[in-house]
């Protein structure tokens, strides 16, 4: 009786995670085929159209903890999946560090109401778009 309840209020439980996965998809010319590194950081509007490429880049090594929510290495043609809690404060800012970045088109502001799951699907040298799934 006990585990059939159990069984029951599980699900319900899981959909009101708080936690955020986001996927990573590029294939084997981007970045000239070249490994790099993708971020996920917890970081408002105006620190996002402040911080250029540089600035931000120094925040991957040594991490900073205040705001990184998750990093990792990407090898082109291989998905990433990045998964971390949702922040309560801020909003969620995703960068791609590719070696030669076109514009703007390295990084992406998430914001309210947050998705419980991203997709971001990478051409050469920039971030060609972005599908979200709401809770």
């Amino acid at each position: 009786m006990r585990s059939m309840i159990l069984l029951l209020v599980l699900p319900f439980v899981c959909a009101c995670s708080s936690t955020m996965r986001v996927v990573v998809e590029s294939n084997r010319t981007t970045n000239q085929g070249k490994t790099f590194y993708v971020m996920a950081r917890n970081v408002g509007s105006e620190t996002f159209l402040t911080e250029d490429y540089d600035d931000v880049a120094a925040k991957l090594y040594p991490r900073d903890m205040e705001s990184v929510l998750d990093a990792k290495s990407v090898f082109p043609g291989k998905p990433v999946e990045l998964k971390f809690e949702q922040p309560t404060d801020k909003d969620i800012t995703l960068y791609v560090f590719f070696t030669k970045h076109q514009g703007d088109a390295w990084r992406v502001a998430l914001t309210r109401p947050l998705p419980s799951d991203v997709i971001v699907e990478l051409g050469t040298n920039q971030i060609v778009r972005v599908l979200y799934r709401k809770r």
